[in-house]
Protein backbone atom coordinates (compact mmCIF):
# COMPACT_ATOMS: atom_id res chain seq x y z
CA UNK A 1 0.00 0.00 0.00
CA UNK A 2 2.78 2.20 0.43
CA UNK A 3 3.82 2.13 -3.01
CA UNK A 4 0.55 2.91 -4.78
CA UNK A 5 0.79 6.07 -2.65
CA UNK A 6 -1.81 5.83 -0.67
CA UNK A 7 -1.42 6.05 3.63
CA UNK A 8 -0.61 3.45 5.57
CA UNK A 9 -0.80 4.73 9.00
CA UNK A 10 -0.05 8.15 8.27
CA UNK A 11 2.65 7.69 5.84
CA UNK A 12 2.59 7.66 2.52
CA UNK A 13 6.00 6.39 1.01
CA UNK A 14 9.68 6.24 2.08
CA UNK A 15 11.37 9.72 1.56
CA UNK A 16 13.48 9.83 -1.74
CA UNK A 17 16.42 11.04 0.38
CA UNK A 18 16.62 7.78 2.24
CA UNK A 19 18.80 6.44 -1.14
CA UNK A 20 21.23 8.20 -0.30
CA UNK A 21 24.26 5.84 1.12
CA UNK A 22 25.49 9.06 3.52
CA UNK A 23 22.13 10.32 4.42
CA UNK A 24 21.22 9.86 8.35
CA UNK A 25 17.38 10.41 8.10
CA UNK A 26 17.25 10.70 12.14
CA UNK A 27 20.60 12.50 12.65
CA UNK A 28 19.79 14.99 9.28
CA UNK A 29 16.12 15.97 10.24
CA UNK A 30 15.66 19.13 12.55
CA UNK A 31 12.83 20.04 14.77
CA UNK A 32 11.66 24.04 13.89
CA UNK A 33 10.98 25.68 17.34
CA UNK A 34 9.63 28.89 15.92
CA UNK A 35 6.52 26.53 14.72
CA UNK A 36 6.94 24.08 18.27
CA UNK A 37 8.60 26.17 20.57
CA UNK A 38 7.26 30.06 20.16
CA UNK A 39 3.18 29.05 17.94
CA UNK A 40 3.10 26.08 19.87
CA UNK A 41 4.04 25.71 23.53
CA UNK A 42 4.48 29.40 24.29
CA UNK A 43 1.20 30.79 23.02
CA UNK A 44 -0.08 27.55 24.66
CA UNK A 45 1.19 28.60 28.18
CA UNK A 46 0.16 32.35 27.61
CA UNK A 47 -3.23 31.19 26.77
CA UNK A 48 -3.16 28.85 29.82
CA UNK A 49 -2.21 31.60 32.19
CA UNK A 50 -4.57 34.65 30.94
CA UNK A 51 -8.18 32.55 29.20
CA UNK A 52 -10.99 33.36 31.76
CA UNK A 53 -11.94 29.95 31.46
CA UNK A 54 -9.43 28.76 33.62
CA UNK A 55 -9.69 31.53 35.75
CA UNK A 56 -10.57 28.58 38.72
CA UNK A 57 -7.43 27.17 38.21
CA UNK A 58 -4.59 27.51 40.51
CA UNK A 59 -2.25 28.71 37.53
CA UNK A 60 -4.62 31.21 36.21
CA UNK A 61 -3.99 34.86 36.30
CA UNK A 62 -6.34 36.08 34.71
CA UNK A 63 -7.39 38.70 37.00
CA UNK A 64 -3.95 40.58 36.63
CA UNK A 65 -3.90 40.49 32.54
CA UNK A 66 -4.23 43.74 32.90
CA UNK A 67 -1.06 44.72 35.00
CA UNK A 68 0.70 42.63 32.82
CA UNK A 69 -0.64 44.79 29.74
CA UNK A 70 0.33 48.09 31.64
CA UNK A 71 3.91 46.21 31.85
CA UNK A 72 4.55 45.57 28.36
CA UNK A 73 3.06 49.06 27.37
CA UNK A 74 5.37 51.03 29.73
CA UNK A 75 8.65 48.71 28.03
CA UNK A 76 10.74 50.67 25.24
CA UNK A 77 12.57 47.82 23.56
CA UNK A 78 15.60 48.35 21.73
CA UNK A 79 16.36 48.97 18.31
CA UNK A 80 17.18 45.42 17.18
CA UNK A 81 13.59 44.32 18.57
CA UNK A 82 11.56 45.40 15.43
CA UNK A 83 8.31 45.30 16.73
CA UNK A 84 6.63 47.21 19.66
CA UNK A 85 5.13 45.31 22.54
CA UNK A 86 1.63 44.61 22.15
CA UNK A 87 -0.90 43.67 24.97
CA UNK A 88 -2.01 40.25 25.81
CA UNK A 89 -5.94 40.96 26.33
CA UNK A 90 -6.44 42.49 22.98
CA UNK A 91 -4.03 41.59 20.51
CA UNK A 92 -2.58 37.91 22.33
CA UNK A 93 -4.31 36.17 18.67
CA UNK A 94 -2.53 38.73 15.93
CA UNK A 95 0.84 38.03 17.73
CA UNK A 96 3.72 36.69 15.53
CA UNK A 97 6.00 34.32 16.30
CA UNK A 98 8.98 36.92 16.55
CA UNK A 99 6.89 38.96 19.25
CA UNK A 100 6.62 35.18 20.75
CA UNK A 101 10.20 35.20 20.64
CA UNK A 102 10.65 38.26 22.14
CA UNK A 103 7.95 37.38 24.85
CA UNK A 104 10.00 34.36 25.86
CA UNK A 105 13.81 35.41 25.98
CA UNK A 106 13.09 39.36 27.42
CA UNK A 107 9.42 40.28 28.07
CA UNK A 108 8.01 37.18 30.39
CA UNK A 109 10.23 36.81 33.23
CA UNK A 110 10.44 39.99 35.05
CA UNK A 111 6.83 41.03 33.90
CA UNK A 112 5.84 37.33 35.32
CA UNK A 113 7.69 37.22 38.36
CA UNK A 114 5.59 38.80 41.25
CA UNK A 115 2.08 37.73 39.12
CA UNK A 116 2.16 33.95 38.65
CA UNK A 117 2.36 31.43 41.12
CA UNK A 118 6.19 30.90 42.65
CA UNK A 119 5.92 26.63 41.77
CA UNK A 120 4.29 27.95 38.21
CA UNK A 121 7.00 30.63 37.69
CA UNK A 122 9.97 28.11 38.69
CA UNK A 123 8.92 25.88 36.13
CA UNK A 124 8.61 28.19 33.52
CA UNK A 125 12.13 29.87 34.05
CA UNK A 126 13.46 26.47 33.43
CA UNK A 127 11.65 26.38 29.93
CA UNK A 128 13.26 29.76 29.30
CA UNK A 129 16.51 29.04 30.05
CA UNK A 130 16.60 25.80 28.16
CA UNK A 131 15.38 27.50 24.62
CA UNK A 132 17.97 30.46 25.33
CA UNK A 133 20.75 28.24 25.82
CA UNK A 134 19.50 26.10 22.78
CA UNK A 135 19.45 29.17 20.48
CA UNK A 136 22.65 30.92 21.65
CA UNK A 137 25.63 31.69 18.97
CA UNK A 138 28.45 29.39 21.00
CA UNK A 139 26.98 26.47 22.55
CA UNK A 140 29.20 23.61 24.95
CA UNK A 141 28.69 20.73 25.58
CA UNK A 142 27.47 22.02 29.25
CA UNK A 143 25.00 24.25 27.90
CA UNK A 144 23.68 21.13 26.29
CA UNK A 145 23.45 18.78 29.19
CA UNK A 146 22.10 21.96 31.31
CA UNK A 147 19.26 22.74 28.95
CA UNK A 148 18.76 18.84 28.94
CA UNK A 149 17.58 19.04 32.46
CA UNK A 150 16.02 22.13 32.42
CA UNK A 151 13.47 20.69 29.38
CA UNK A 152 13.21 17.48 30.74
CA UNK A 153 12.27 19.23 33.92
CA UNK A 154 9.64 21.39 32.43
CA UNK A 155 8.18 18.45 30.51
CA UNK A 156 7.61 15.57 32.89
CA UNK A 157 6.35 18.25 35.45
CA UNK A 158 3.84 19.23 33.08
CA UNK A 159 1.56 17.02 33.43
CA UNK A 160 1.32 17.44 37.29
CA UNK A 161 0.84 21.31 37.22
CA UNK A 162 -1.64 21.67 33.32
CA UNK A 163 -3.39 18.38 33.03
CA UNK A 164 -2.10 15.16 30.88
CA UNK A 165 -4.70 17.09 28.03
CA UNK A 166 -1.89 19.21 27.19
CA UNK A 167 0.81 16.94 26.50
CA UNK A 168 0.99 16.97 23.09
CA UNK A 169 3.68 16.51 19.97
CA UNK A 170 5.40 19.97 21.10
CA UNK A 171 5.86 18.83 24.58
CA UNK A 172 7.14 15.68 23.61
CA UNK A 173 9.83 17.32 21.14
CA UNK A 174 10.95 19.59 24.08
CA UNK A 175 13.80 16.10 24.89
CA UNK A 176 14.74 15.96 21.57
CA UNK A 177 16.07 19.45 21.26
CA UNK A 178 19.33 19.27 22.96
CA UNK A 179 19.97 16.41 20.76
CA UNK A 180 18.94 18.44 17.94
CA UNK A 181 21.17 21.06 18.68
CA UNK A 182 24.14 18.99 19.12
CA UNK A 183 23.91 17.45 15.54
CA UNK A 184 22.94 20.55 13.90
CA UNK A 185 23.79 23.48 15.58
CA UNK A 186 21.31 26.33 17.47
CA UNK A 187 17.55 26.32 16.88
CA UNK A 188 17.91 29.73 14.84
CA UNK A 189 20.15 28.46 12.44
CA UNK A 190 17.58 26.01 10.30
CA UNK A 191 14.40 27.88 11.81
CA UNK A 192 11.55 28.97 9.51
CA UNK A 193 11.67 32.41 10.33
CA UNK A 194 13.74 32.88 6.59
CA UNK A 195 10.76 31.26 5.08
CA UNK A 196 7.94 33.14 6.83
CA UNK A 197 9.56 36.50 5.59
CA UNK A 198 9.96 34.89 2.29
CA UNK A 199 6.12 33.78 2.47
CA UNK A 200 5.06 37.60 3.43
CA UNK A 201 6.74 38.18 0.21
CA UNK A 202 4.70 35.99 -2.18
CA UNK A 203 1.50 36.40 -0.09
CA UNK A 204 1.55 40.22 -2.22
CA UNK A 205 1.82 38.63 -5.72
CA UNK A 206 -1.42 37.19 -5.58
CA UNK A 207 -5.31 38.01 -4.99
CA UNK A 208 -7.60 35.51 -4.71
CA UNK A 209 -7.50 31.47 -4.67
CA UNK A 210 -7.61 30.74 -8.00
CA UNK A 211 -4.41 30.10 -10.19
CA UNK A 212 -2.05 30.90 -7.54
CA UNK A 213 1.33 29.70 -8.99
CA UNK A 214 0.57 31.74 -12.38
CA UNK A 215 -0.49 34.55 -11.02
CA UNK A 216 2.83 34.59 -8.59
CA UNK A 217 4.67 34.17 -12.02
CA UNK A 218 3.10 37.42 -13.44
CA UNK A 219 3.33 39.36 -11.00
CA UNK A 220 7.06 38.95 -10.38
CA UNK A 221 7.89 39.08 -14.19
CA UNK A 222 6.27 42.74 -14.52
CA UNK A 223 7.92 43.64 -10.79
CA UNK A 224 11.29 42.37 -12.87
CA UNK A 225 10.65 43.86 -16.01
CA UNK A 226 9.33 47.17 -14.55
CA UNK A 227 12.43 49.18 -15.32
CA UNK A 228 12.27 48.40 -19.45
CA UNK A 229 8.83 48.89 -18.94
CA UNK A 230 8.49 52.28 -17.45
CA UNK A 231 10.76 53.38 -20.66
CA UNK A 232 8.07 52.58 -22.75
CA UNK A 233 6.10 55.17 -21.11
CA UNK A 234 5.88 58.90 -23.08
CA UNK A 235 3.55 60.63 -21.14
CA UNK A 236 5.41 62.28 -18.67
CA UNK A 237 2.97 62.76 -15.71
CA UNK A 238 2.39 58.99 -16.17
CA UNK A 239 5.89 58.45 -16.16
CA UNK A 240 6.85 60.10 -13.29
CA UNK A 241 3.53 59.08 -10.86
CA UNK A 242 4.83 55.03 -12.09
CA UNK A 243 8.46 56.29 -10.87
CA UNK A 244 6.95 57.34 -7.90
CA UNK A 245 4.74 54.82 -6.96
CA UNK A 246 8.05 52.32 -7.56
CA UNK A 247 10.43 53.83 -5.35
CA UNK A 248 7.64 53.87 -2.75
CA UNK A 249 7.52 49.86 -3.33
CA UNK A 250 10.32 49.12 -1.31
CA UNK A 251 9.43 44.81 -1.53
CA UNK A 252 9.67 45.79 -5.26
CA UNK A 253 13.49 45.80 -4.78
CA UNK A 254 13.53 42.47 -2.96
CA UNK A 255 12.31 41.04 -6.69
CA UNK A 256 14.29 43.58 -9.11
CA UNK A 257 17.49 41.48 -10.59
CA UNK A 258 19.90 42.32 -13.13
CA UNK A 259 19.32 41.57 -16.72
CA UNK A 260 22.26 39.99 -17.04
CA UNK A 261 21.99 37.08 -14.96
CA UNK A 262 25.06 38.15 -12.92
CA UNK A 263 23.39 37.21 -9.18
CA UNK A 264 25.35 38.42 -5.65
CA UNK A 265 24.17 35.33 -3.19
CA UNK A 266 24.85 36.10 0.36
CA UNK A 267 24.84 39.09 2.51
CA UNK A 268 27.36 41.19 2.62
CA UNK A 269 29.93 41.32 6.09
CA UNK A 270 32.58 43.93 7.34
CA UNK A 271 34.52 42.86 9.22
CA UNK A 272 38.57 43.51 9.76
CA UNK A 273 41.66 40.60 9.31
CA UNK A 274 44.07 40.18 11.77
CA UNK A 275 47.46 38.77 10.96
CA UNK A 276 46.92 35.35 12.40
CA UNK A 277 42.91 34.56 11.12
CA UNK A 278 44.64 35.98 7.51
CA UNK A 279 47.04 33.16 7.88
CA UNK A 280 44.28 30.92 8.79
CA UNK A 281 42.70 31.47 5.89
CA UNK A 282 45.25 31.26 3.40
CA UNK A 283 46.72 28.09 5.34
CA UNK A 284 43.29 25.60 5.92
CA UNK A 285 40.97 26.91 3.75
CA UNK A 286 42.88 28.32 0.61
CA UNK A 287 41.14 31.55 0.47
CA UNK A 288 42.33 34.51 -0.31
CA UNK A 289 40.16 37.39 0.61
CA UNK A 290 40.83 41.10 -1.57
CA UNK A 291 39.37 43.96 -2.70
CA UNK A 292 39.68 45.74 -5.45
CA UNK A 293 38.28 48.74 -6.36
CA UNK A 294 38.46 50.40 -9.69
CA UNK A 295 38.08 54.18 -10.28
CA UNK A 296 35.51 55.54 -12.34
CA UNK A 297 34.08 58.36 -11.54
CA UNK A 298 35.92 61.58 -10.27
CA UNK A 299 34.80 65.33 -10.43
CA UNK A 300 36.92 68.09 -11.39
CA UNK A 301 36.75 69.31 -8.04
CA UNK A 302 37.90 66.44 -6.14
CA UNK A 303 40.93 65.59 -7.75
CA UNK A 304 43.68 66.47 -5.28
CA UNK A 305 44.40 64.63 -1.72
CA UNK A 306 42.82 61.98 -3.30
CA UNK A 307 45.29 59.59 -0.82
CA UNK A 308 44.17 61.20 2.22
CA UNK A 309 40.68 60.92 2.07
CA UNK A 310 40.11 57.48 1.31
CA UNK A 311 39.38 54.93 3.48
CA UNK A 312 41.61 52.00 1.43
CA UNK A 313 43.24 51.38 -1.40
CA UNK A 314 42.63 51.42 -5.04
CA UNK A 315 43.76 49.66 -8.03
CA UNK A 316 44.01 52.07 -10.74
CA UNK A 317 42.26 51.10 -13.88
CA UNK A 318 45.04 51.10 -17.12
CA UNK A 319 43.68 53.74 -19.11
CA UNK A 320 44.69 52.08 -22.09
CA UNK A 321 42.42 48.94 -21.07
CA UNK A 322 38.65 49.44 -22.14
CA UNK A 323 37.98 45.98 -20.89
CA UNK A 324 38.37 44.11 -18.10
CA UNK A 325 39.43 40.38 -18.82
CA UNK A 326 36.94 38.74 -15.89
CA UNK A 327 34.21 41.20 -15.70
CA UNK A 328 34.00 42.52 -19.32
CA UNK A 329 33.63 46.37 -17.97
CA UNK A 330 33.22 49.20 -21.02
CA UNK A 331 32.44 52.84 -20.47
CA UNK A 332 29.02 53.46 -20.85
CA UNK A 333 29.21 57.28 -20.19
CA UNK A 334 32.03 59.23 -22.06
CA UNK A 335 31.30 62.39 -19.94
CA UNK A 336 34.53 63.18 -18.44
CA UNK A 337 32.66 65.20 -15.82
CA UNK A 338 30.58 61.62 -15.01
CA UNK A 339 32.48 58.92 -16.33
CA UNK A 340 31.15 55.91 -14.99
CA UNK A 341 31.84 51.86 -16.03
CA UNK A 342 29.09 49.16 -16.55
CA UNK A 343 29.24 45.53 -17.45
CA UNK A 344 29.34 44.42 -21.09
CA UNK A 345 26.02 43.08 -22.37
CA UNK A 346 23.06 45.64 -20.17
CA UNK A 347 20.39 46.83 -22.21
CA UNK A 348 20.30 50.29 -23.67
CA UNK A 349 17.85 50.77 -21.14
CA UNK A 350 19.47 49.86 -18.07
CA UNK A 351 22.52 52.07 -19.84
CA UNK A 352 19.56 55.23 -19.72
CA UNK A 353 18.39 54.02 -16.15
CA UNK A 354 21.90 54.04 -14.90
CA UNK A 355 22.85 58.02 -16.05
CA UNK A 356 19.55 59.00 -14.16
CA UNK A 357 22.31 58.39 -10.24
CA UNK A 358 21.82 61.55 -8.22
CA UNK A 359 25.42 62.34 -9.18
CA UNK A 360 24.78 65.64 -7.28
CA UNK A 361 24.82 64.08 -3.76
CA UNK A 362 27.69 62.26 -4.21
CA UNK A 363 31.57 63.38 -4.61
CA UNK A 364 32.62 60.03 -6.28
CA UNK A 365 31.40 56.98 -7.96
CA UNK A 366 32.93 53.96 -7.54
CA UNK A 367 32.36 50.32 -8.78
CA UNK A 368 33.45 47.23 -7.08
CA UNK A 369 34.38 44.24 -9.49
CA UNK A 370 35.01 40.60 -7.91
CA UNK A 371 35.35 37.07 -9.81
CA UNK A 372 36.60 34.20 -8.10
CA UNK A 373 39.06 33.65 -11.46
CA UNK A 374 40.58 37.07 -10.78
CA UNK A 375 41.77 36.17 -7.29
CA UNK A 376 44.65 33.77 -8.59
CA UNK A 377 45.20 35.60 -11.87
CA UNK A 378 48.89 36.75 -12.19
CA UNK A 379 47.76 39.92 -13.47
CA UNK A 380 45.71 40.55 -11.06
CA UNK A 381 47.76 39.77 -8.32
CA UNK A 382 50.80 41.49 -9.48
CA UNK A 383 48.14 44.56 -9.65
CA UNK A 384 47.07 43.89 -6.27
CA UNK A 385 51.02 43.75 -4.94
CA UNK A 386 51.87 47.07 -6.20
CA UNK A 387 49.37 48.68 -4.43
CA UNK A 388 50.24 47.50 -1.40
CA UNK A 389 53.47 48.67 -1.96
CA UNK A 390 52.86 52.23 -2.65
CA UNK A 391 50.17 51.97 0.05
CA UNK A 392 50.89 50.06 3.56
CA UNK A 393 47.49 50.52 5.11
CA UNK A 394 46.47 48.20 2.31
CA UNK A 395 48.51 45.31 3.57
CA UNK A 396 45.03 44.91 6.31
CA UNK A 397 41.67 46.09 5.21
CA UNK A 398 38.65 45.72 5.94
CA UNK A 399 36.81 43.78 3.22
CA UNK A 400 33.10 42.99 2.39
CA UNK A 401 32.79 38.99 1.79
CA UNK A 402 29.88 37.93 -0.83
CA UNK A 403 29.37 34.53 -1.76
CA UNK A 404 29.68 34.70 -5.37
CA UNK A 405 28.07 33.00 -8.57
CA UNK A 406 31.01 31.95 -11.26
CA UNK A 407 29.63 34.75 -13.11
CA UNK A 408 30.81 38.21 -13.01
CA UNK A 409 29.34 40.50 -10.00
CA UNK A 410 29.27 44.90 -10.19
CA UNK A 411 28.36 46.50 -7.29
CA UNK A 412 27.83 49.97 -6.92
CA UNK A 413 29.56 51.79 -4.50
CA UNK A 414 28.50 55.62 -3.47
CA UNK A 415 30.35 56.91 -0.46
CA UNK A 416 31.22 60.66 0.67
CA UNK A 417 35.05 60.86 1.12
CA UNK A 418 36.32 61.17 4.22
CA UNK A 419 34.39 57.95 5.16
CA UNK A 420 35.80 56.89 8.84
CA UNK A 421 32.91 54.24 8.78
CA UNK A 422 34.13 52.52 5.81
CA UNK A 423 32.58 51.97 2.63
CA UNK A 424 28.23 52.08 2.57
CA UNK A 425 26.68 49.16 -0.07
CA UNK A 426 24.11 50.25 -2.13
CA UNK A 427 23.22 47.79 -4.92
CA UNK A 428 22.38 49.23 -8.22
CA UNK A 429 19.16 50.85 -8.70
CA UNK A 430 18.33 51.45 -4.87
Amino acid sequence: MVHNGTLLNGYKGIIFLMAFKYYDFVKSSSIDYMHGVLLGITKLLINLWTNGSNSKEYFSISSSISIIDERLKRIKPPSYITRVPRTISNHIKYWKASELRTWLFFYSLPILCDILPENYFHHYSCFVEGIYLLCTDCITPDDLKRSQTMLSYFVHMFTALYGQRYMTLNMHSLLHLPECVEDLGPMWVYSCFPYENANGLLTKLFHGTQNIELQIISSLSIVQNMPSLLCNIEDPVHKAFAEKMQNVSENSKKYTGTLTGSVPVGSKMKMHLSDEMYSKLITTVKFKPSKCLWKTTQTDNNEEDEDDDQPGFVIQQDPSKEECRYCFCKPCITDDQNRQMWWHGQSEVAHQRNSSLRKEHYKRFWTMLLHRGAWNDDRYMLMKADAMTRDHRSQRFDWHKRDIMPKCVVTLVRCWFPNPGGFPYMPHGE
